[in-house]
């Protein structure tokens, strides 16, 4: 039957079990919607923007939860997670730096990347960097000229020995035409 309306007494037992069946049996229910509220949070939505870092960094400071929103109970879960969600929605954030990646998925969605722009110690980095690779540049190619040279080099190094054994073991006869003496 139906009980609207009808206030209902209980012994404690009864009530303590009915409360233990009414969580039992609501919890894979919470905890399926929280996560689909989760997803749908998390997922951009058709049309808009998303912007993240392509150095993997925050765009918000904001500190992580102490615990995760699945170690609560499940009645829990929707308030915690309902708490976090109004907090994530009025985070401030501010986003500047150089766009790296720029492509619009199936849904319309526009995915932003940005590469921060450098402080004073990034710029020096940066310029450090580009010095050391021209400097390995470099390197490369004189080793490459020295190397090409010194294959060179060889090859005529072996001619000019083989020449100087035949020269010696059978010695030209200077005509008197190319005498010095006269």
């Amino acid at each position: 039957g139906r009980l609207d309306g009808v206030n209902v007494l209980l012994r404690p037992v009864s009530a303590e079990s009915l409360d233990n069946l009414v969580a039992t049996s609501t919890a894979p229910f919470v905890m399926r919607e929280t996560t689909r509220a989760a997803q749908a949070l998390n997922s951009p939505a058709p049309g808009g923007f998303v912007i993240a870092s392509d150095e993997g960094s925050d765009l918000v400071d904001q500190p992580y939860p102490q615990v995760s929103l699945y170690d609560y109970p499940a009645q829990e879960q929707w308030s915690e997670f309902q708490r976090l969600a109004q907090m994530l929605m009025q985070t401030p954030f501010s986003a500047e730096g150089i766009v790296t990646t720029l492509f619009t998925d199936a849904n319309g969605t526009r995915h932003i990347g940005l590469h921060r722009m450098p402080d004073s110690a990034g710029l020096w980095r940066y310029i450090g960097t580009s010095l050391l690779l021209i400097a390995m540049l470099a390197c490369i190619v004189w080793n490459g000229y020295q190397a090409v040279r010194r294959y060179q080099r060889s090859r005529t190094r072996l001619a000019e020995i083989q020449a100087y054994y035949e020269n010696c073991l059978n010695p030209k006869l200077i005509s008197s035409s190319e005498s010095l003496i006269g």
